[in-house]
């Protein structure tokens, strides 16, 4: 039988275990590496000048150079298997790492996506992605919506912080809800008021009929929300259409937003409108379907040093009206 003896073979042993640390010295980089190569190299060496029987059945000739050129031949195929082992063991290591860290930057990148699309305008997000700077455009044909809580200051100062900030947020969140259901765009929320667009980066027929919709929405999910908080806000409500300009300023804390007449229009039709009622200024009014829309109340109002005329749907109308597909 042939045996691995380091009486016999001492020498050819330390020869291929000073070689291969060598070797190992050389082609691996990482201390990890060095540390696990030599670590193997070592464990064989002792494991070399221990007796251990190859071959019960297998009996060589006497010649003892064959059985020493057997025994270097055997241990050089074993090092060279442990060697492409620990090689394949070391980079499945680092395949590993590497696909936890791609896991980790694409989750990144997911949340940061979310973010981004939770406040800008899916449009504009391509675009900075895209690599554009300057994000200004002027666009024409869009409705613009401000409606303004009445009674909330005096509110604000006579409950905690906690329960306002938690009514408040219940309250945006669900007129966020009806302006996606809309196909709308909200623009921003400035304390009490909401402010949104329709017609911006999304024209479809009815988007004009959408953001009445929205306001007489708001208005009835208004009176559910007073009725399980015992709370008593109303709304007043203006919208205006005509061209807007629309973009993204500054670094820090970016938003979208609009700018322009049709903004200040819509402004001034919501502080001058009756409570509770939605305040259509007339270029709006003449894109509804009378039929749906019937507003017995004209009035002029005051605005930009002009006056306009402005056709309110009352409290009345609102609680009266039913949707349809």
């Amino acid at each position: 039988p042939i045996i691995y003896n380091v009486g016999d073979i001492g020498i050819s042993n330390s020869l291929i275990f000073i070689f291969i640390l060598g070797c190992n010295n050389i082609i691996s980089k990482n201390k990890l590496e060095k540390f696990i190569f030599s670590l193997i190299t070592s464990i064989l060496y002792i494991a070399s000048i221990v007796k251990i029987d190859l071959y019960n059945e297998v009996v060589l000739a006497q010649n003892e150079n064959t059985i020493l050129l057997v025994k270097v031949f055997m241990s050089i195929i074993i090092f060279i298997i442990f060697y492409l082992f620990a090689k394949y063991f070391i980079n499945s290591i680092y395949l590993i790492e590497f696909k936890s860290k791609i896991k980790d930057i694409y989750k990144d990148i997911k949340e940061s996506d979310k973010i981004a699309y939770n406040i800008l305008p899916s449009k504009v997000v391509k675009r900075l992605k895209q690599g554009d700077k300057s994000i200004l455009d002027e666009i024409n044909d869009v409705a613009v919506l401000t409606n303004d809580l009445v009674n909330f200051t005096k509110y604000a100062h006579q409950v905690s912080p906690e329960i306002l900030i938690y009514q408040l947020n219940e309250l945006f969140s669900m007129y966020d809800n009806f302006c996606d259901s809309l196909q709308l765009e909200k623009i921003k929320t400035v304390g009490d008021a909401y402010v949104l667009a329709g017609g911006l980066h999304n024209k479809h027929d009815h988007f004009v009929e959408n953001v009445v919709k929205f306001a007489i929405l708001s208005n009835k999910g208004l009176k559910e929300f007073n009725r399980q908080h015992n709370t008593n806000f109303q709304l007043r409500t203006g919208i205006h259409i005509g061209p807007v300009r629309a973009g993204i300023i500054g670094t820090n804390r970016i938003s979208y937003d609009i700018w322009g007449s049709t903004l200040s229009i819509a402004s001034a039709l919501e502080s001058k409108s009756l409570i509770g009622g939605i305040n259509l200024s007339q270029e709006v009014y003449n894109r509804l379907d009378k039929n749906k829309y019937k507003s017995n109340t004209i009035r002029k109002v005051e605005t930009d040093n002009k006056v306009i005329t402005t056709y309110i749907l009352s409290e009345k109308f609102i609680d009266k009206y039913h949707f349809t597909s």
